[in-house]
């Protein structure tokens, strides 16, 4: 439970009853919460300190390597081998040199991610969300150490080798030398910086249950180490590797505009060979190579679509040279037409509003940039507002980035996407940031902020130190089917694609199908409400190696001590007395003792509540207002948990 105890206060109310406990690192914590019902073979973690989630993010930015760090680099650097590759790019991450380790990057990678990063790193520093002490050429406040002892060299093609690695890893972080700004210091962590430090450690590869792969290419006679061919070979599987001459070829155009222009046109046609030549080799010069695999069955897929056609006309754009052979690109008119089953539609935009007309009804709706509209979409005239919110975002923006390589501009998505950021960081100043929060803050009941930086954010990070290099890391849930799985290349997304040999499986093993199971099972009993119904669904899939006796919460196992209903149905929660609590509690814990003197369950297995009652002094603390549960919760386990 403690671990969940973040320093904030907020208005709060219970878990749905029955939600399932699996972490989901897209939910933020908004109140301290009380024990609730998790697998509890673990003890329970210790309070978090003030500042550990930012130390956590951090190490787990260290611990993740050259896919998350990649932000500068020269034109030159590789190495002569894949293993020399490897070796350069683990040196630079052991010395914390972000730039260092861009040096053995692919180029075009690298290229792809320079600018718009850098510029970041400099607007979160004049946002002060980072201090002066940020420096790309290390990570200051991390000592990273990665020692690779066994490497296994698989040469796939003649210009790509996998490289399988095996070694130990270990990271140390120091929150004070952390480069946190003072905005982040006083709006996000109550004006005190934080003073933790942790240690952690972890093998990684082949002495796991998982593989750790990193896919090199040859460029210009250099091994590089990268990214989107790490990707493309998760996703390969078992077929071979297309040859470079298969490749589709990338064919952009003279300037910015054409580069769009050609991209509009190969989605009004429905082509998608000619997309993916458009795109910058820079980013997808590995979809490029590895599109003979799919790219026929899915264009047979999407010849047979009918009833549907899209023309652009009428384009002009805005063009700002970047420099760097980049440029950024806006719409100053189009206009689309479109049919969907017989029925015929435009959308103009004129640089001032956008009209949107159908031809059956003979109306137009026109929503323009200056339209004070209610945006509800429940609203009286909810296609205006549409319309004039989309005015509004094309007005005065640029979102498309056009990238020139090899004398052809292409279209860069990912360069996109972090411009946009970039431009939206430009967009405000540190005061109206600061702002912006206190805003957020009062919404929130005036307590404060969730904790954005809490372990269910960057998920299972524990405050000892534990499960930084965890599986969600250095583990197949990097590449997993949950990325490349049946869902992408399966017979919904690629005609042809079968088991039974009549066209090309291009689904991938079941690379944790045991986990996922147990998962599942997990996430179906914990939704059931009935505690009995409950705990026979846990009992069932203990009976069928689902899953074991750990995982059925000691509250149902052992239901005689009476805790389990209120436990299970978190009736805790409820308007209990201190007495009621207390007598419920105590009486449990009795019980439970009665299994730990029997040598039946650990001592850290009695559930939260019950573990040591008397540190509860008399207090139902689930009556407390915020700030004094966190007193509360804290004293009882700085008792219970000495």
């Amino acid at each position: 439970m403690s671990d969940q105890h973040d320093e904030q206060s907020v208005t709060w109310n219970p878990p749905v009853p029955g939600s399932s406990w699996a972490p989901d690192p897209t939910v933020v914590p908004l109140h301290p919460t009380a024990e609730l019902p998790v697998p509890e073979a673990a003890p329970a973690a210790k309070p978090k300190r003030r500042g550990v989630a930012i130390v956590g993010a951090v190490a787990l930015l260290a611990a993740g390597g050259f896919a998350v760090t990649q932000l500068a680099g020269g034109a030159e650097g590789g190495a002569a081998s894949p293993e020399a590759a490897i070796e350069s790019l683990v040196q630079a991450l052991n010395e914390e040199d972000v730039l260092g380790a861009m040096d053995v990057l692919l180029p075009g990678e690298r290229r792809t991610f320079r600018q718009p990063m850098t510029d970041m790193v400099s607007e979160l520093r004049r946002l002060e969300l980072l201090d002066d002490r940020a420096d790309l050429g290390r990570i200051g406040g991390a000592d990273l150490e990665l020692v690779v002892d066994e490497m296994d060299v698989d040469e796939v093609a003649d210009d790509i080798a996998r490289v399988t690695l095996s070694g130990d890893a270990s990271i140390s972080v120091d929150s004070e030398q952390l480069p946190l700004g003072d905005l982040l210091i006083d709006e996000l962590m109550g004006g005190e910086p934080p003073t933790d430090t942790m240690e952690d450690e972890a093998e990684f590869g082949g002495r796991t249950d998982n593989e750790f792969v990193v896919t090199t290419v040859r460029d210009g006679g250099r091994w590089y180490v990268s990214l989107f061919y790490s990707i493309a070979e998760a996703a390969r599987g078992d077929l071979d590797v297309p040859a470079a001459e298969d490749a589709v070829v990338a064919a952009g155009g003279a300037s910015p505009e054409a580069a769009i222009d050609l991209l509009l046109d190969a989605v009004a046609d429905f082509d998608l060979e000619a997309v993916i030549e458009v795109l910058s080799p820079d980013e997808f010069a590995a979809l490029q190579r590895y599109a003979p695999l799919f790219l026929d069955e899915l264009q047979a897929g999407l010849d047979e679509i009918t009833g549907v056609s899209i023309e652009f006309t009428e384009t002009a754009y805005d063009v700002v040279d970047k420099g760097d052979d980049r440029a950024s690109v806006g719409f100053v008119s189009f206009l689309i037409e479109a049919s969907l089953d017989g029925q015929d539609f435009e959308l103009e935009w004129d640089g001032e509003c956008m009209v949107l007309y159908a031809a059956d009804s003979s109306e137009e709706i026109t929503g323009c940039v200056d339209d004070q509209v209610d945006l509800d979409l429940d609203s009286a005239e909810p296609e205006r507002a549409i319309l004039a919110a989309g005015a509004q975002a094309f007005a005065g923006t640029h979102p498309l980035l056009a990238t020139k390589v090899d004398g052809e501009w292409y279209v860069s998505v990912l360069g996109s996407a972090l411009d946009s950021m970039v431009e939206a960081l430009r967009a405000v100043d540190a005061d109206e940031l600061r702002d912006g929060i206190e805003q957020v803050t009062d919404i929130l009941g005036g307590g404060g902020l969730p904790d954005v930086f809490g372990t269910d954010v960057i998920g299972g990070l524990d405050p000892t130190g534990e499960d930084i290099f965890s599986d969600d890391v250095f583990s197949d849930d990097v590449f997993s089917d949950d990325v490349f799985s049946d869902d992408v290349f399966s017979e919904d997304t690629v005609p042809g694609s079968t088991e039974d040999g009549s066209g090309p499986d291009l689904t991938l093993p079941d690379s944790g199908s045991e986990q996922s199971a147990a998962d599942a099972k997990l996430d179906e009993c914990y939704a059931i409400l009935d505690p009995d119904e409950a705990f026979t669904c846990f009992q069932l899939a203990v009976d069928d190696g689902i899953l074991t006796d750990a995982d059925v919460p000691t509250a149902l196992r052992y239901a005689e001590c009476g805790l389990g209903p209120s436990w299970w149905n978190y009736q805790l929660y409820e308007p209990m007395s201190d007495a009621e609590y207390t007598e419920l509690v105590t009486s449990a814990h009795t019980c439970f003792m009665t299994y730990v003197d029997a040598g039946e369950i650990d001592r850290d297995e009695v559930p939260y509540e019950a573990h040591t009652p008397e540190c509860w002094g008399g207090i139902n603390p689930y009556l407390l207002d915020d700030d004094a549960y966190v007193t509360v919760s804290e004293e009882y386990d700085a008792c219970a948990y000495p």
